[in-house]
């Protein structure tokens, strides 16, 4: 007879109900005096201490664990982009009715000559020979336009990406990416704010763009961001122009205003 046949057997069908309580009660005690002699003890890889900015207090020691500085895949820290200003454009572009196409390249004869004169910002994910760097997928491109004087100001929350479908793009490993800064529409210096967000819906041409006046407004921030690396790029600059022509110079940053 095993040690359990033995102890159902002394005790009776009628005792059961009375021996599973005192497990009961004999499984709280013990857990209750675990609680106790962890108390001030120092807690390693726990399991719930996983994650970013965490803080956990167990009995009246504290513990903080601070955020990651990369992201990590694996256990190996990911690679991040190393996005670079590359520099000014002046092309032709064709601004597209269609939401999905967005402002692109002509593609055809038609296209090129209803096309305008636009000033495109380059930006590279360019390569390093001392570190490996990763994809940025999803790069939105913020703006802000500023008077001289500093009187007047224009804020874009997404500018728009050179055939991209929507606010953001992609830079691969040594990509380059293009973001229009501003064009020239019946002799007026214009700069486009998308409106291609999640859940917007457009009912006729043209309404995935705000169109917005800069004439004035020389002084210009420009701000990329990776939303799944959180790596940000700003550059400043001054824009003119000279005739037909668009000038561009690089400053140190956007005055405040007096």
């Amino acid at each position: 007879m095993s040690w359990w046949e033995w102890v159902f057997s002394g005790i009776g069908v009628l005792g059961v109900s009375a021996f599973i309580e005192w497990l009961r009660r004999r499984s709280r005690s013990s857990e209750h005096a675990a609680g106790i002699d962890a108390k001030g003890a120092k807690v390693a890889n726990s399991p719930v201490a996983s994650g970013s900015g965490i803080t956990q207090n167990i009995g009246d020691t504290h513990h903080h664990y601070p955020p990651r500085a990369h992201p990590v895949q694996g256990g190996v820290p990911r690679p991040l982009p190393n996005i670079v200003y590359a520099g000014p454009k002046e092309k032709l572009v064709f601004i597209s009715n269609v939401a999905q196409d967005g402002i692109r390249k002509p593609r055809t004869l038609e296209e090129e000559n209803k096309s305008v004169p636009a000033f495109i910002l380059k930006f590279e994910n360019r390569t390093l020979p001392d570190r490996s760097i990763g994809r940025a997928p999803n790069v939105i491109a913020k703006m802000r336009f500023k008077s001289e004087d500093r009187a007047t100001e224009r804020r874009i929350d997404y500018g728009v990406w050179l055939d991209s479908p929507g606010v953001s793009t992609t830079f691969g490993i040594g990509d380059t990416c293009e973001l229009v800064l501003m064009t020239v529409i019946n002799k007026e210096v214009l700069t486009f704010e998308d409106q291609r967000t999640e859940g917007h819906k457009f009912y006729s041409g043209y309404t995935y763009l705000d169109f917005v006046a800069v004439d004035g407004l020389p002084l210009v921030e420009v701000t990329l961001i990776d939303q799944q690396s959180q790596v940000t790029v700003k550059r400043s600059f001054k824009v003119w122009r000279e005739g037909p022509n668009f000038c561009l110079t690089e400053i140190d940053s956007l005055p405040d205003k007096s």
